[in-house]
């Protein structure tokens, strides 16, 4: 089990619906790209401009909690709120990226995306290396 699995499990408990099953997690961020923060010295601008969520896959929909990086003190057990991604918000479901360096791109039917961003080599949560792949298949077999 990994470091975070029973704060995500014990939060999924309070919000999913009678009979979702629950197919993947992962510590996801929302931000610039591995690149400009090498550019934009990575620590400040992870700890400033991104957001990082527990994500988790079920088979009815994407599941996003907001929780916080500490400057020094790393990952908090947090739930600052969530935000739901259904099948019937989105256009396109793709992944991308290069080596443990993955994205998500949810295109949504009113024009605008998300990228969710992973690191494949992060421990925080159970199923982090298969959670893109995962993602992206389930959301298009339920568009």
């Amino acid at each position: 089990m990994a470091k975070y699995d029973e704060f995500v499990d014990a939060e999924l408990n309070k919000i999913l619906k009678s009979g979702e099953n629950v197919l993947g997690k992962a510590l996801i961020w929302q931000g610039p790209g591995i690149m400009l923060q090498l550019l934009l010295l990575g620590p400040i601008t992870a700890w400033l401009f991104m957001k990082y969520y527990f994500a988790v896959i079920t088979d009815q929909r994407l599941i996003l909690m907001h929780t916080k990086m500490g400057f020094a003190s790393g990952l908090k057990k947090m739930n600052m709120g969530v935000v739901e991604v259904t099948p019937k918000e989105l256009s396109n479901v793709e992944t991308k990226g290069a080596m443990n360096q993955r994205r998500v791109i949810l295109s949504l039917k009113n024009g605008s995306s998300r990228t969710l961003r992973l690191n494949t080599f992060a421990s925080y949560v159970s199923g982090q290396k298969e959670f893109a792949e995962l993602t992206a298949k389930t959301l298009k077999g339920l568009i």
